[in-house]
């Protein structure tokens, strides 16, 4: 039931970020949707049923994203393995780790893009659009990032109370 949840949960956001939010002229140079999940599953959820689902984003990414195969799966999981080092060190309901784990995320995202980007292209152009869609996706990050950890979380929580409401 809870793998369904998230095949649902995936196939959503996948839906929204690819045709709702790429048709808004405000939308379109957005953050990956999917990192504030991946962040939330490596904070709060058990490795045994987050890891299949950061694989699983990265591979259905990976094949519709039309770009190198496995860089969405490699910055997904470098972002899972990075979230559950900080919470053996913090706790996960720190404030400040909530606040900047989105746009921390979405730095490591693009570090990686720019990186492979330049490696494949070495003579590519480097103009400012990089730069100002670099810097839009990070204030959106600031601004929209918190309150999607937030709202995962209160989606969980009532999810879990479904759940084991249901098995007693």
């Amino acid at each position: 039931m809870l793998f369904c949840f998230y095949a649902v949960a995936i196939i959503c956001l996948v839906i929204a970020q690819t045709v709702i939010m790429s048709s808004i002229p405000f939308f379109d140079s957005f953050y990956d949707i999917l990192i504030p999940f991946i962040i939330y599953l490596g904070l709060f959820r058990s490795l045994r049923e987050s890891l299949p689902v950061v694989l699983l984003c990265g591979f259905f990414i990976d094949g519709l994203s039309g770009g190198s195969f496995g860089l969405y799966s490699t910055t997904y999981i470098w972002l899972y393995i990075c979230c559950k080092c900080v919470i053996r060190f913090f706790h996960a309901e720190n404030r400040f780790i909530l606040f900047f784990a989105v746009v921390l995320g979405v730095i490591l995202q693009n570090v990686m893009f720019f990186g492979i980007f330049f490696i494949l292209e070495p003579g590519g152009r480097q103009d400012i659009y990089i730069i100002h869609f670099f810097q839009s996706q990070v204030i959106c990050a600031f601004i929209t990032g918190p309150f999607l950890l937030a709202g995962f979380k209160q989606v969980f929580i009532i999810l879990d109370k479904r759940l084991y409401s249901e098995r007693s």
